[in-house]
């Protein structure tokens, strides 16, 4: 009789399930089954549930501005991890517990993971939505136009890239700081416009008496590296008005009128009634001219000009300076010049000359017009400002007045 046992020694071998009996003769030992297999293989996999517990999320800055690395990682006895990223095709991640992209700052991204096991089954899920950190990227001027805080996890001032508070108070608050300035003459006292950092411009004058107390700029740091220029200037000064004009003068008097007097004869007719004999009308006062007019009075003064604005206060608190430079300079606001007097008002028109009756008087003339009054004094120009504190822990400080 042949006896057909391939099959089932092939079905053993798959199974693991098969005891064989040894030469000894003894009985078998305890058999492994299949069912053995899968609950040993269990036993090490991950068995619990994904969470933020267990799931990292990180995101690791590229050397390159504005880009990071979202690296997710899970724990090391999940045999594979399906992730997806903002709804892109599933990737199975075996022979290792974490997988990373590269994103750009400020970026929101949808992440999806779901374990499998031993036997490629889905064990678990894990969904979240995270932003990656935000640069800040200056390559040309960025105007302040108000009080500002800017807070940042990396800040770059690249090539022709330049802060101007306007006057405004700036806060730099960020975790790195770095500086890719290209300072041709370093060994050199700086030009306002090799700054990259400028309160105003040192023509500016002041828009109102606020602005003269200067910007307050704050750069709080973990890290800077770099060469940064700061140029505190102040506002020049406002200048001061013009002084009013005087009040013109009075009118002069005006002269009095000539008189005259009817000399006419009398006379009685040959019957001895009364008659008029020939009209004679003669001047008995002439007419006076009319008197002068009264000075203008005196230009009211100039106001004087305000002081010129402070160049404010520079705060750098730098955690790790040991790859930085700070060099500030200074400047202060000029003085407004002082307002004009203003102009002596006109003298009063000289008063109108007397009547000439009849033109039998000899005429009168209008009085001349009066002076015109002293111009009033300038006002006096306005002092500079005051140069400011600038308060750091940077060790590579330099700090000067510049023009």
């Amino acid at each position: 009789m042949t006896l057909k046992v391939a099959p089932i020694f092939i079905l053993c071998l798959l199974l693991g399930a098969c005891a064989f009996k040894k030469d000894d003769g003894k009985g078998p030992s305890s058999a492994t089954t299949n069912t053995d297999v899968i609950e040993s293989v269990e036993k090490v996999s991950f068995t619990g549930e994904l969470n933020d517990q267990n799931v990292k999320i990180t995101f690791l800055e590229d050397e390159e501005p504005g880009l990071y690395q979202l690296e997710i990682s899970w724990p090391a006895n999940v045999p594979a991890m399906k992730v997806s990223i903002d709804g892109e095709a599933y990737k199975i991640i075996k022979n290792s517990n974490k997988h990373s992209v590269f994103i750009n700052h400020s970026m929101k991204a949808k992440v999806h993971i779901v374990a499998l096991n031993a036997l490629g089954g889905e064990s678990s899920t894990f969904a979240a939505e995270v932003t990656s950190p935000v640069d800040l990227l200056i390559d040309k001027p960025y105007h302040i136009q108000e009080d500002s805080i800017i807070k940042t996890n990396r800040l770059y001032i690249l090539k022709d890239g330049l802060f101007i508070t306007n006057g405004f108070n700036l806060t730099l608050d960020t975790k790195t700081l770095i500086v890719h300035s290209e300072i041709s003459n370093a060994s050199n006292r700086m030009q306002t416009r090799d700054a990259q950092i400028l309160t105003t411009a040192p023509k500016n004058v002041a828009p109102t008496l606020r602005f003269l107390v200067g910007s307050q700029i704050n750069i709080k740091a973990q890290k800077a590296v770099g060469h940064l220029r700061v140029a505190m200037v102040g506002f020049n000064g406002i200048d001061g008005k013009a002084g009013a004009n005087g009040a013109p003068g009075k009118a002069g008097k005006n002269g009095r009128d000539g008189a005259i007097k009817d000399f006419t004869e009398y006379c009685v007719n040959d019957d001895g009634r009364p008659c008029r004999g020939a009209s004679q009308i003669d001047c008995t006062s002439n007419p006076t001219n009319g008197e002068q007019g009264t000075p203008g009075s005196l230009g009211q003064q100039g106001e004087s000009g305000s002081t010129g604005g402070n160049s404010g206060v520079l705060t750098a608190i730098i955690d790790d300076h040991t790859q930085f430079k700070l060099e500030v300079g200074q400047r202060r606001g000029l003085g407004g010049r002082g307002g004009a007097g203003g102009k002596g008002g006109p003298g009063g028109p000289g008063g109108a000359p007397g009547d000439n009756p009849f033109n039998k008087c000899r005429n009168a003339f209008a009085g001349p017009q009066g002076a015109t009054g002293p111009d009033g004094k300038s006002g006096q120009d306005g002092k500079a400002g005051l140069l400011d504190d600038v308060i750091t822990n940077v060790s590579n400080f330099s700090r000067y007045e510049i023009e």
